[in-house]
């Protein structure tokens, strides 16, 4: 097998108690060839400390002013040499054999990039974890990165987080960064990154481990208007697109999964967070029906409201349960 070489890009803040467990990890990796760049956002514990003490040559340290997940990532794919990236937050870990088993896959496929599942670990028994929720539905095919996309939204089994996206490093020059300073980056950075791929390998393998921990920012609570600030830049950021692309059906089917998110931030905002946010949802509401719901029934009938909405799905519902029975 050839050993190209594998830039991991290991985001770092306030992880001391994982990062040394994670940084083991990819040095005991079965596949040797890499470059891992630790990028230190701002941390104010010892996880800078715990970065410097490994003496691998392997291992590139950097520190920064605390800007989020997104900027560590940007700032890392700026130092990257190898030929293929791999994303990997401080507080999880791989499989041992991961980026031995994404490398062949890549190379052996010509791929673009391989799209693979994950587990979700509770750090303890008072968190629960979503069964499967990093995995495939089906067996994908082997495919470009657009007809992926129908695919997988056609399952309503779309996995946004970089990490389950090993890729070649040259989709990179093509200025392919994280949005930065919000939530839901991974939005929009999968859905470019997959747009880009003329060949994707989806590898039904658990090779990576999410852990949910408390406090995390999948578990936090009380960021709500922060979640519908972010998710409004993330629908902007496509409607951009959308006014250039109209006729682009792929473009038209992601738009309406996250319209149907944003709809769904707003019904959970406090009264008075919507009434700060009413101008907003007024001219973006106008835009998802001028536009026929981007060719989704369901979520025009969701901007008329929640009523409305839950009696027109309500008949849909009923047979899946009936036919899984």
């Amino acid at each position: 097998m050839d050993t190209p070489l594998v830039t991991i890009i290991v985001p770092v803040y306030n992880s001391e108690k994982y990062l040394e467990q994670c940084i083991q990890n990819l040095l005991n990796q079965t596949y040797q060839n890499l470059q891992i760049i630790l990028v230190n956002d701002g941390s104010t514990d010892q996880s800078l400390e715990i970065c410097k003490k490994n003496n691998d040559e392997r291992v590139e340290v950097y520190t920064k002013p605390n800007g989020g997940a997104s900027s560590a990532r940007n700032f890392g794919l700026t130092h990257r040499k190898g030929e293929y990236v791999l994303f990997v937050d401080s507080d999880d870990y791989l499989k041992n054999n991961a980026v031995e088993t994404l490398v062949s896959t890549a190379v052996s496929n010509h791929a673009d990039c391989v799209y693979y599942e994950a587990d979700n670990v509770a750090e303890d028994t008072s968190i629960k974890v979503k069964k499967d929720g990093l995995s495939h539905a089906v067996q994908y095919p082997t495919t470009d990165g657009n007809s992926l996309i129908e695919l997988i939204l056609e399952q309503k089994n779309y996995h946004a987080v970089p990490f389950l996206y090993f890729a070649k490093s040259n989709l990179y020059d093509k200025g392919l960064r994280f949005e930065e300073g919000i939530m839901f980056e991974d939005e929009l950075f999968s859905f470019e990154l997959l747009r880009m791929c003329g060949k994707v390998v989806c590898l039904k393998q658990k090779l990576y481990f999410r852990n949910v921990r408390s406090g995390s920012v999948m578990t936090s609570s009380g960021k709500e208007e922060f979640r519908f600030r972010s998710i409004t830049v993330v629908f902007e950021r496509l409607l951009e697109q959308f006014a250039k692309f109209k006729d682009d059906k792929v473009l038209n089917i992601y738009l309406s999964r996250i319209a149907m998110l944003w709809l769904d931030y707003y019904r959970q905002l406090s009264k008075q967070s919507r009434d700060k946010f009413s101008t907003k949802h007024s001219c973006l509401r106008s835009q998802i029906l001028q536009n026929n719901g981007f060719g989704n029934k369901e979520l025009v009938v969701r901007c008329y409201g929640e009523k409305l909405w839950m009696a027109y799905i309500a008949p849909n519902r009923v047979m899946k349960k009936l036919k899984r029975k």
